[in-house]
């Protein structure tokens, strides 16, 4: 066997981290933050000088504060 070739053992040890890694939620560090969703309203008004496009986009974001913890 070369030396250059990963384990048995490393190689299923990688494979299954990167199935936890998958898993786990995406938050991990400090300061990351996450959309969770996007509520998107159009509406079309008409006023004298023509027709007008009013749009209100709503963001919400799940955010770990600097200086927490992470698991």
């Amino acid at each position: 066997m070369s030396g250059d070739s990963p384990t048995l053992a490393r190689s299923i040890g990688r494979f299954f981290g990167h199935v936890v890694s998958a898993v786990r939620p995406r938050l991990r560090t400090a300061g990351e933050t996450r959309v969770v969703r996007v509520d998107r309203e159009e509406k079309t008004v008409q006023t004298p000088s023509g027709p007008l496009v009013l749009r209100r986009t709503t963001i919400d974001e799940v955010c770990r504060p600097d200086g927490e913890g992470s698991r």
